[in-house]
Parts: structure tokens; C-alpha cells; sequence
């Protein structure tokens, strides 16, 4: 394993210091073909990407009950405990309300978070859904 990661970074300095002696002595130019495929390809990803507004991620949620007042009590003393996650939004399914914290990219992400809070909600869990970019983001 560890050879594997000795040969790959000296290959990786071997490119990049002869990109730099090329760069700096002006001997070399790097010319760089693509096949018209591949050129139509990424515009159709970019599109699709700029078009699509919700991507999946993962939340934490800190309770699911069909009781109002212990669903807004639970969210304020987790807005308590941790004034500084902003996202913390409630939903009602009927009858069902749910309080779901944060906006996670990566399930990795998402459980390193999880385990801290359990320590006051321990019925706390993850959950996959879709969400906003910009949510995602942190821009709203």
C-alpha cells in the first residue's frame, strides 16, 4: 500500500515539475484534444445541472411525535443546545410532526453530527431526502 502512494506521488511530481519547467522556460505548450462527444456530454451534464433545483442529502431527524407543543418544545431546546446550526425546520405529515436539523452532503457527514446529538435526543436519526441547493449550500 504504501509503495502504491510513494510511486503515485512521485509520478505527481515528476508532471507537475516538468508542467512548471515548461511553463517557466516557455519550451513546451500543452495542447489538449477532446472528442466532440465528450464536449456534448458535459454541456448536457452542466444543463441538467443548472435545471435541477432539489439533490439528494441527508438530515438528522430529532423527533417524530403527533403532539404540537412536544414538537415545538423539542425544537427550541435544540436551538439551545446548538445555536449555531441554522437549519432546523418542522414539517407536518399527518399526524405526525417531524424536526429535522442540518443538511448533509454525505452520510459520513451527516453520522458525525448524529452521534453528538444523540447524546440529548437519542431517538434522533438520519434521514435521506431531497433538498434545495442552496440549502445545501448554506446560502438560505
Amino acid at each position: 500500500m504504501m509503495n502504491i502512494f510513494r510511486f503515485s506521488m512521485t509520478i505527481s511530481a515528476m508532471i507537475f515539475f516538468s508542467l512548471l519547467a515548461s511553463v517557466t522556460f516557455g519550451q513546451g505548450m500543452i495542447n489538449i484534444y477532446e472528442e466532440p462527444e465528450i464536449t456534448t456530454l458535459m454541456n448536457k451534464y452542466k444543463t441538467w445541472n443548472e435545471l435541477e433545483e432539489m439533490v439528494p442529502a441527508w438530515r438528522i431527524q430529532i423527533i417524530n411525535t403527533d403532539d404540537r407543543r412536544k414538537m415545538e418544545s423539542e425544537m427550541r431546546r435544540f436551538k439551545s443546545i446548538y445555536p449555531n446550526v441554522k437549519q432546523v425546520n418542522w414539517k407536518q405529515v399527518s399526524p405526525y410532526y417531524k424536526v429535522t436539523v442540518g443538511s448533509y452532503e454525505s452520510k459520513l457527514h451527516g453520522l458525525a453530527f448524529l452521534d453528538e446529538v444523540k447524546i440529548h435526543f437519542p431517538s434522533a436519526i438520519l434521514i435521506n431526502e431531497k433538498i434545495s441547493k442552496k440549502e445545501l449550500l448554506g446560502l438560505e
